[in-house]
């Protein structure tokens, strides 16, 4: 399939785990956890592992597709009914879209009445719908669906407690066959006071069975984004960036994402204007600017002589550089 890019061997085990977990027919009464830094390629690497169950890939062997596995984003989430909310979208998209959003408050505003769903088939009411909106009841959607796998990405950035989001899952995974994984970054959910971290790392301790760390696999991340972005040169690219990120020490797949495809729209403004000599000088400067000012490690008063001097005379990041020229 055009665009598709397998998972690297850097994470194969990983992987392999994962895939035998989803699959098994047993319930483990624990939960996987997924981490790594922000950039490192987390996400990528769920989706890229969910696609062996979408219904469209027929090497999909297993009991299992896309219909059975709920995947939500605990951002900015405050409450147990947020992550309802999420839970329900993730169900029924159709009804969560904004145009049945304003069908639901026309027909408040009409009816002035409240009404219910019984999305589970017990002919109880699951769901109660008033002119305030949804009430859903503490936990109650994760208790009652029928899924087989829960992935719950962005877990460091919700605004409630690690400890309350582990709660909240915690009677699925030890009383259901609905398997969960976790997505976060642990280095911003370990960085709370020592009592709520101790706290945290108790209750993980029963929650979680097995964690991985994510490792960046950035060569072939960076040939999957040269290749769906429309460059003329794409060997040139794919070689360059490859060489500067090693040179930069950057392992933030987001941030080489970005900076290649804001290269791509300098490109389309800048490609008749500058001669061709000049094109890949130009568009590595580009790159090794851009990637430096994302991850925030040169700024506005920084002299871009002395930027591009460490890079081009010494292969270092400015950082580096500064410290050489200091010593």
């Amino acid at each position: 399939m055009e665009g598709e890019v397998k998972i690297g061997k850097v994470n194969e085990h990983i992987k392999e785990y994962c895939e035998n977990f989803i699959e098994s027919i047993d319930n483990p009464q624990f939960a996987v956890f997924l981490k790594g830094n922000w950039g490192t390629g987390k996400t990528y690497f769920i989706d890229n592992l969910l696609d062996k169950y979408k219904k469209s890939n027929t090497a999909n062997t297993a009991d299992i597709d896309e219909a059975h596995i709920i995947k939500i984003s605990l951002f900015g989430v405050k409450n147990y009914d947020d992550i309802d909310i999420k839970i329900y979208e993730a169900i029924h998209p159709v009804l969560s879209s904004n145009g049945m959003k304003i069908a639901g408050a026309v027909a408040r505003s009409a009816l002035k009445l409240g009404t219910s769903i019984d999305f589970n088939g017990d002919k109880k009411n699951d769901i109660s719908m008033t002119i305030g909106g949804f009430s859903l009841g503490k936990g109650k959607i994760a208790k009652n669906i029928a899924k087989k796998l829960i992935v719950v990405d962005d877990f460091e950035r919700a605004l409630l407690e690690p400890c309350e989001i582990f709660g909240y899952f915690s009677e699925i995974i030890a009383q259901s066959n609905t398997k969960v994984i976790f997505i976060g970054n642990e280095e911003k959910i370990a960085k709370k006071d020592e009592e709520k971290k101790t706290e945290y790392l108790q209750i993980k301790e029963k929650i979680i069975g097995i964690e991985f760390e994510i490792e960046p696999d950035s060569e072939r991340a960076i040939e999957h984004f040269v290749e769906i972005l429309p460059f003329q040169n794409k060997d040139f690219f794919k070689t360059k960036t490859k060489e500067i990120i090693q040179n930069l020490g950057c392992t933030n797949l987001r941030t080489v994402w970005q900076a290649l495809y804001n290269l791509y729209l300098l490109i389309k403004l800048i490609d008749a204007e500058i001669e061709d000599t000049d094109k890949e000088y130009i568009f590595s400067i580009f790159l090794v600017l851009y990637i430096q000012k994302n991850l925030e490690e040169i700024h506005k008063n920084d002299q871009i002589i002395d930027i591009l001097s460490g890079y081009f005379k010494h292969n270092s990041p400015y950082k580096k550089y500064k410290e050489m020229k200091e010593e």
